[in-house]
């Protein structure tokens, strides 16, 4: 599929799902198994992109269930699993992902 990347309705779309990721300072993705070619796969995809051009430490936090690519895997400033629906898990994974950039996780 190739995607011409100046067709307006693209350009809203790669807007819309990258809005903030120049003013955030690091990137914190929840990976899930949304299958490819899904809306969330494609704003997935321009999020980490955006990241690593910009130069910004990417944090990921998937369940433990979810396959994480070997080359993302060596993108990622911190990879972290947890037990899927279990939202303590979540939490512990994502303070996990949070140390090594310095970051104390806030509630």
């Amino acid at each position: 599929m190739r995607i011409d990347s100046t067709d307006p309705v693209f350009l809203r779309f790669a807007k819309r799902a990258t809005a903030g990721i120049n003013d955030a300072g690091l990137m914190i993705g929840v990976l899930s198994d949304q299958g490819h070619g899904s809306a969330q796969w494609f704003a997935f995809a321009l999020q980490i992109g955006c990241c690593l051009l910009d130069g910004k430490p990417l944090l990921l936090v998937a369940p433990t269930n979810v396959a994480i690519p070997d080359k993302l895997r060596a993108a990622a400033t911190a990879v972290e699993t947890y037990t899927a629906g279990d939202l303590t898990s979540c939490e512990l994974a994502t303070k996990r992902a949070l140390a090594p950039a310095g970051l104390p996780m806030r509630h």
